[in-house]
């Protein structure tokens, strides 16, 4: 990490994941953002990061599956992994307030499947590898087991996020939008779908 001062990291857009994500390892790391290493914008998707990664136009940025096992079979070198500097998740089930009043079922039966989906693809590497296939194109072996290994630990069999979790992306997002707006984590979270599918999942519902 500390060969990153007077590099070039590429982030998709100030407060995006990734931005804010680059600050919080970069802070870690005692290396400040903007001093000593520089931001710079590239907006769009990952494949457009991992081009100008390719092409040397920059040094080094924060790029989630499979994109990051791709570049590990290229050459490059992970340095840290999100999940290690912050304890807010990287992904998730996201709907509006009107969706979750009107059609509460139907909000319970997606995240519902969604952890059926994520316990069947942790529990079977091979359809794993078959759909990534499919669905994103990944034929390659190496890489489909690099996404695969990842996929067992960050995948999550409950679907709840604690509330030290929510609220240090609450912070993090009004230090990265400076603002001080306080804001509860009953505004931007309910769990409670997820628990109702963990306990009828407990019980082989």
């Amino acid at each position: 990490m500390e060969d990153l001062k007077g590099k070039t990291l590429a982030t998709s857009g100030v407060g995006e994941l990734t931005d804010v994500g680059t600050r919080l390892v970069l802070k870690k790391y005692g290396l400040a953002p903007e001093v000593d290493v520089k931001l710079r914008t590239l907006f769009g998707n990952h494949p457009l990061r991992l081009s100008a990664l390719q092409a040397g136009q920059i040094d080094g940025t924060v790029m989630s599956m499979p994109y990051n096992k791709m570049a590990v079979k290229m050459g490059f070198r992970e340095l840290v992994h999100l999940r290690e500097v912050t304890k807010t998740p990287l992904g998730g089930l996201v709907t509006t307030v009107q969706k979750i009043r009107g059609e509460p079922d139907l909000v319970f039966r997606a995240v519902k499947a969604a952890l059926l989906a994520n316990r069947f693809l942790k529990e079977h590497k091979a359809e794993f590898v078959k759909l990534l296939a499919q669905e994103s194109g990944i034929h390659d072996p190496v890489v489909a087991g690099l996404i695969h290994e990842e996929a067992v630990k960050l995948f999550s069999d409950i679907g709840l996020v604690s509330d030290e979790a929510i609220q240090e992306f609450i912070a993090n997002a009004n230090e990265t939008l400076k603002t001080s707006r306080q804001v509860a984590s009953s505004e931007i979270a309910d769990f409670s779908f997820a628990r109702k599918a963990v306990s009828e999942l407990r019980e082989g519902r």
